[in-house]
């Protein structure tokens, strides 16, 4: 019998095809779109879907209310929206937010959180939903760094999407002394909204006695919801002004470690 040539060419093929069946077999075990730009959990259950871009209708009330939707920005996902009334009450059954008398409260922005309850607010969640469970990530206020990296949306401008604020934020000039249903401006470059106003939002880090704060609010002027533009307050303060939004990060020991250590909760 003749014996057909040994084709190296051929071999290589087949293992590089191979590998990549392998790759795409383990990617869907773990529930992971290779093209996962956006995971959308929902609160009731801790089911996660992931998806390569929003939905061809937009978020709707549900991705405000029921559910939360995080946008991948490579070794971290960050909230799109800022924690609203809606989530808060379904984890908590409570609300403490001064404007929750209005028939879109659900939507607009939990408010007179201070930091110790929006930490709160973020374990309850994982207890909630057994995300980290499923997952391996956990939810956390996001560091200023990360919050800074978010809210550039990979461009230049003066507020989190724009240069003009009226755009992308709510404030003491357009916002009628109150908040607003979140995501109702134009996102950044990100797909991230109310980085500019709207709310002041809890981070991470520490600053001495008091906790930093970024983006602004409705009752500040624009210069104060500028990417660049940093605040700080008392941990334990409330005020209409104050919100959060949340971030997921890995939930290696080192990471977890390096998060205790920014809040200075290490004894």
């Amino acid at each position: 019998m003749k014996k057909l040539p040994f084709n190296w060419c051929r071999v290589r093929f087949v293992m590089f095809v191979g590998m990549a069946l392998a790759l795409l077999v383990v990617a869907m075990g773990c529930g992971q779109s290779l093209n996962a730009n956006y995971m959308v959990i929902e609160l009731r259950t801790g089911i996660k879907k992931t998806l390569a871009a929003p939905p061809a209708g937009g978020w709707t009330d549900y991705h405000k209310t029921e559910a939360m939707v995080f946008r991948n920005l490579d070794d971290y996902w960050i909230g799109v929206f800022e924690v609203t009334q809606g989530q808060w009450e379904l984890l908590t059954g409570k609300n403490p937010s001064t404007f929750s008398n209005h028939l879109d409260s659900p939507m607009r922005p939990v408010e007179r959180v201070n930091w110790h309850e929006a930490r709160e607010f973020c374990k309850r969640g994982l207890i909630h939903t057994r995300f980290e469970q499923k997952s391996g990530l956990t939810l956390t206020l996001p560091t200023e760094d990360q919050w800074a990296r978010a809210a550039t949306g990979g461009m230049l401008h003066k507020y989190s999407g724009s240069d003009n604020l009226d755009e992308v934020g709510w404030y003491d000039a357009n916002s009628g002394n109150q908040t607003h249903v979140v995501g109702t401006k134009k996102p950044n470059g990100f797909g991230l909204y109310d980085m500019s106003g709207n709310v002041w939002e809890w981070c991470l880090d520490r600053r001495g006695s008091r906790r930093a704060l970024r983006g602004g609010c409705w009752d500040y002027d624009a210069n104060d919801c500028a990417v660049s533009c940093r605040f700080s307050d008392r941990p334990d303060y409330r005020n209409s002004i104050l919100g959060f939004r949340v971030a997921l990060v890995p939930s290696s020991p080192e990471e977890i470690r390096r998060l205790l250590e920014l809040a200075e909760e290490l004894e």
